[in-house]
């Protein structure tokens, strides 16, 4: 029975890493996005942490409130049913219920963080924080800044048009 149990708390744990992880990439997506807006209009980056901070304590809240059996068996749906069943009949010791925890003990086996995550969410993610640090890193080292852009772009407008128009140097 101990061996069941500690199996489920290892389950347990590898979906709280899960949902850890995804919380984390997303609040450092949110705290980029806010760092590029805070750069763009010449703000100190500092001002970043505290929408980090609350993205990331209430989306970390709110996984883990979510986290459940379920989510394995979705995943591994060899454990369809039996991961909830042997969870609630942990305390059984007849041979009808170790005959499921032996089942699902060698199921289990099976479990790792990579093959809950989303792979193709991930790697989005992945994408997304690397375009941010592309963008943040490009403004930075072209100073360029809210103050910067909109003198620019009034001089580009032509007063008819509306279009761009290439200034052109008369005096040559």
């Amino acid at each position: 029975m101990d061996v069941i149990k500690q199996a489920l708390k290892q389950v347990k744990q590898i979906l709280f890493f899960v949902s850890f992880f995804n919380s984390l990439v997303n609040s450092l997506i949110v705290f980029l996005a806010f760092s590029l807006a805070f750069f763009f209009f010449n703000l100190p980056w500092i001002y970043a942490l505290a929408p980090f901070l609350l993205f990331l304590a209430f989306n970390t809240f709110r996984g883990m409130k979510k986290v459940g059996y379920y989510d394995i068996e979705k995943k591994i749906p060899d454990l369809e049913w039996r991961l909830r069943t042997s969870a609630d009949n942990a305390d059984r010791d007849d041979e009808l219920a170790l005959d499921l925890h032996h089942d699902v003990l060698e199921r289990l086996q099976q479990v790792s963080a990579t093959r809950i995550m989303n792979k193709k969410q991930t790697a989005s993610k992945v994408a997304a924080l690397l375009g941010l640090c592309f963008l943040l890193a490009f403004f930075s080292l072209n100073s360029v800044h809210f103050d910067d852009v909109i003198p620019a772009l009034q001089q580009s407008f032509s007063p008819v048009t509306g279009f761009f128009t290439k200034s052109a140097n008369l005096t040559e």
